[in-house]
C-alpha cells in the first residue's frame, strides 16, 4: 500500500484501534469497525482479513542498513523494546555522542502526512513542557523516509507491568507509596494542562515509574492543543484513546466536550486500579464495556480493599464521576485531594447526595423508576382517598355516639343528677354544636350544693386539701375585735362535712401540702415557719424556722420521693429533711415576688415562680428553674409580670401565664417554643393531661 494512497491513513487508524482492542480482550465485530471508518470500507475489509490470516498488521524494518547493523538517521537500533499499532520503540545508540536513547519509529507502509503531522505534534507538545513528570523528547525528525522520535531511555517500568505483581496498598505505608505516587503524576498531568494540552490517552502503559518510584508520562501523540482549534486530525466522532480507561465523553464521541477533565477521569481509573487490582469498569464485550462506562456506578473501592480510608472513596468516586461538572475541574485539585488523604486531613470532595443517587439510578433503569414512580402515586392517591374516607367514618361514629350520651343524660337528668352532668359533659365533647351543648342544660339546673365543711368563726380560708377521707383547710381567726389574726388548722370528715379536730398557731397558717400517703401535712406560718402535722395521731411532728421572724412562707412542697421538701420565702429556698424538719440545704432566691415552688420528677429541677393572688406585693416578670446538683438558677425572662407558671407532664417544658395575658410555652434551656395570647391578665394556665392543649383562666372570668 503506497503512502499516498487515500486509504492509508484510515487502515493505519483501523490496525492501531485493532491490535489497542486485541491487548484488551475487547475485539469488535468487522462491522464495528467499518461503521468507524466510511468511504474505506473495503481497505478496512481486506487489512482485517489479511490481519486474521497474518496475526499481525503489516509492518517494515527500517530500511537504512550498515552491515549487520540496522540504522535510523544518527541512530543505531540495538534492540526493540514495545510494538504498537502506530510504530515502535528501540532501545538505540546515537553515535555521534555515544548516548543511549529511547527511538520512537513510525511503521514505513504506514507513514502518510497524518502521520507525520501527529508525530510532529507530540514533538511540539512537550516541547512546550519542562517538568520532571512529563518525557522529554531530545531530537525529532518526522520528513524523512522513517519519522521518529528521540527520547531519553528511562529506567524503570511501566504501570501496566508494575500492576501485574500487585501494587494495592495492604498498609499504611504501602497506601502513602501510592497515593504519594499519584499526587505527583497528577501534577505532572496539570502541568501539561497548563501548556494547554490534553493528553487524552492517560493509561496504566502510558504512566512510566522510575526505579526512585517517581511517575513519568508517556506519550503525547493523541494529545490535543485546546488552544488551537485549527487541528483537524481527528475526524468528528472519532474516538482516541484506550476503551478500558476511557472517559463517557470521549466514548460519546466529539471533540467539543473533551477537555482536562477527561485526563483526570483516565487517571482515576488507573489510579483505581493501583489501589483494588481490578479495574473500575470492565466487560466481556466492548459494548459491555461500553455500557459499563457510560451507565454503571462507580464500584466502592473498599469492597475490593477494605485497607482504603472513606475519604479516599469519595475522591475516587469524584475523579470517576460521569458527569464532567461533578467531577474535580483540575488535576491540581485531584491532587491536592490525595495529598489530604495522605496527611489525615479533610478532603474538598463531597460524596454524591442522596437525592442525586437517585436520579442516578433513575437514569440508569428508567423502566424501574417509572414503575416505581407510577406505584407510588397509585399508592399515595389510594391512602389519601382512603384517610378520607376513614375520616368521615370516624366523625360520623363520633357523632353517633355523641347523640347516644346526649340521650343518656337526659335519661339521668332527674334520678342521678350528678351522673347525667357527667354524661352530658361527655356528649358535648363529641357534638361541637346545639344538641352538645344542650346536653349540659337540665343536669347543670338540677345539681345543686350536697355539704358544706362548717368552719364557723374564721376569717378566710388560705388553702383546702382532700387527702382519701378527710379534708384539711387552713384559716386565719379574728383575735376579739382587733385586726390581729392567728391560723387555725381543721381536719374535716369527708362524708359529713363536719371537723374532726382542730389545731391552732399563734401565727397565721398561708401554706399547705399533704404528704402522699395523705397522713401527714407541711403548713408554712406568716411568722416564717414550717410545721408538720400527724393528722392521724393529732400531733405536731417538727418546727423549723426557714425564715427571719415575720418573713412569712410563700410555698410549701414536698419532693417526688417525699423524703424532702422544699419551703419558700421572700429571702430564700430551704431544702428540709422528713420526718425530722432538719434543714439540709439554703439558697438565696433571685427574686422576692416569688411564691410558687413545683419539683420535676426525679427531683433534679425545681420550678419556682410568681403566682397571682398569693399575697405576694412585688412582680416579677420573670420564673426560675432551680438544677439541682450543682445547684444553679436558670431565669425564664419575660415582658410582663408572671402570675402563674407550670409544669407540662413531661416535665421538658414550662408554660408561664403573665398579666398581659400572654402564655408562653419555654423549654428547660430557655427557647420559646409556643406562644398564645388572651384578652386579660391570666390567673390560672393548664396544660390537658396529654401536654398537647392549653387551658387559659383570666381575670375577667373567661
Amino acid at each position: 500500500m503506497r503512502a499516498d494512497d487515500p486509504d492509508s491513513a484510515a487502515v493505519f487508524d483501523f490496525l492501531a484501534d485493532l491490535e489497542a482492542d486485541e491487548a484488551a480482550s475487547l475485539v469488535r465485530p468487522l462491522a464495528d469497525y467499518l461503521a468507524r471508518f466510511p468511504g474505506h470500507e473495503e481497505a478496512i475489509a481486506a487489512a482485517f482479513v489479511r490481519h486474521q490470516v497474518e496475526g499481525q498488521a503489516p509492518g517494515a524494518a527500517p530500511a537504512a542498513t550498515d552491515g549487520d547493523e540496522r540504522r535510523v538517521g544518527p541512530y543505531r537500533l540495538i534492540e526493540e523494546l514495545g510494538r504498537g499499532g502506530q510504530g515502535a520503540v528501540w532501545r538505540a545508540e546515537d553515535t555521534r555522542i555515544e548516548r543511549t536513547v529511547a527511538l520512537k519509529l513510525l511503521v514505513s507502509v504506514f507513514v502518510t502526512q497524518e502521520r507525520r503531522a501527529r508525530m510532529r505534534r507530540e514533538a511540539e507538545s512537550v516541547a512546550r513542557l519542562a517538568h520532571p513528570g512529563v518525557c522529554p523528547v531530545l531530537e525529532a525528525e518526522v520528513e524523512g523516509d522513517v519519522p521518529y522520535l528521540a527520547m531519553p531511555l528511562l529506567e524503570g517500568e511501566d504501570l501496566d507491568h508494575a500492576f501485574e505483581r500487585g501494587w494495592a496498598p495492604t498498609d499504611r505505608a504501602s497506601l502513602e507509596r501510592v497515593l504519594r505516587f499519584f499526587e505527583r503524576a497528577a501534577r505532572a498531568l496539570h502541568a501539561a494542562h497548563e501548556a494547554g494540552l490534553v493528553h487524552r490517552d492517560i493509561k496504566p502503559a502510558n504512566v512510566f515509574v522510575t526505579p526512585e518510584g517517581m511517575p513519568v508520562l508517556l506519550d503525547f501523540g493523541l494529545a490535543r492543543d485546546v488552544e488551537d482549534e485549527s487541528q483537524k486530525l481527528t475526524r468528528s466522532g472519532e474516538l482516541c484513546g484506550t476503551p478500558l480507561y476511557m472517559s463517557p465523553e470521549q466514548l460519546r464521541g466529539g471533540r467539543a466536550s473533551l477537555d482536562r477533565r477527561t485526563d483526570v477521569f483516565s487517571l482515576g481509573a488507573t489510579l483505581y486500579e493501583a489501589l483494588t487490582g481490578s479495574r473500575p469498569f470492565e466487560g466481556a464485550t466492548y459494548y459491555e464495556l461500553q455500557h459499563s462506562i457510560l451507565s454503571d456506578p462507580t464500584p466502592d473501592a473498599r469492597v475490593a480493599n477494605p485497607h482504603l480510608p472513606r475519604d479516599l472513596e469519595v475522591v475516587l468516586q469524584v475523579a470517576l464521576d460521569k458527569d464532567q461538572d461533578r467531577r474535580y475541574a483540575t488535576a491540581a485539585d485531584l491532587a491536592e485531594d490525595l495529598r489530604r488523604v495522605r496527611c489525615h486531613e479533610p478532603v474538598r470532595a463531597r460524596p454524591l447526595g442522596r437525592v442525586l443517587r437517585l436520579v442516578r439510578w433513575a437514569q440508569r433503569q428508567p423502566a424501574v423508576a417509572a414503575a416505581s414512580v407510577t406505584a407510588f402515586v397509585a399508592l399515595a392517591v389510594g391512602l389519601a382517598f382512603t384517610l378520607h374516607f376513614l375520616g368521615q367514618a370516624l366523625d360520623a361514629n363520633e357523632r353517633f355516639e355523641g347523640r347516644w350520651w346526649a340521650r343518656r343524660a337526659e335519661d339521668l337528668v332527674d334520678s342521678r343528677p350528678t351522673v347525667s352532668l357527667l354524661v352530658g359533659i361527655e356528649a358535648a365533647q363529641r357534638l361541637d354544636d346545639h344538641q352538645g351543648r344542650a346536653a349540659l342544660y337540665g343536669p347543670l339546673f338540677t345539681c345543686q350544693l350536697e355539704r358544706a365543711f362548717d368552719a364557723s368563726g374564721t376569717a378566710r380560708c388560705w388553702a383546702f386539701e382532700v387527702a382519701g377521707d378527710r379534708a384539711v383547710g387552713l384559716f386565719t381567726v379574728h383575735i376579739g375585735n382587733s385586726l390581729e389574726f392567728t391560723g387555725r388548722l381543721v381536719v374535716f370528715d369527708l362524708a359529713s362535712g363536719a371537723p374532726l379536730w382542730t389545731l391552732e398557731h399563734p401565727d397565721p397558717l398561708l401554706r399547705l401540702d399533704l404528704h402522699p400517703s395523705g397522713k401527714v401535712a407541711v403548713l408554712g406560718t406568716q411568722g416564717g415557719e414550717v410545721l408538720g402535722v400527724d393528722l392521724e395521731g393529732q400531733r405536731e411532728l417538727f418546727r423549723s424556722r426557714v425564715g427571719a421572724e415575720g418573713v412569712p412562707v410563700h410555698a410549701v412542697e414536698f419532693a417526688e420521693d417525699a423524703r424532702t421538701l422544699v419551703a419558700l420565702t421572700a429571702e430564700h429556698l430551704v431544702r428540709l429533711a422528713f420526718p425530722s424538719g432538719e434543714t439540709l440545704r439554703t439558697l438565696p432566691t433571685p427574686s422576692e415576688a416569688l411564691a410558687h415552688v413545683a419539683h420535676a420528677p426525679g427531683d433534679d429541677h425545681l420550678l419556682v415562680a410568681p403566682r397571682a393572688m398569693q399575697g405576694v406585693v412585688a412582680e416579677s416578670a420573670s420564673a426560675w428553674i432551680l438544677r439541682r446538683d450543682p445547684a444553679a438558677w436558670r431565669e425564664l425572662p419575660g415582658e410582663h409580670a408572671v402570675r402563674w407558671a407550670e409544669w407540662a407532664p413531661d416535665h421538658e417544658r414550662v408554660v408561664i401565664g403573665d398579666a398581659a395575658g400572654g402564655a408562653r410555652v419555654l423549654g428547660l434551656d430557655g427557647e420559646l417554643l409556643a406562644e398564645l395570647t388572651a384578652s386579660d391578665a391570666l390567673n390560672v394556665v393548664r396544660f390537658s393531661p396529654d401536654g398537647t392543649r392549653l387551658a387559659l383562666g383570666t381575670e375577667a372570668g373567661e
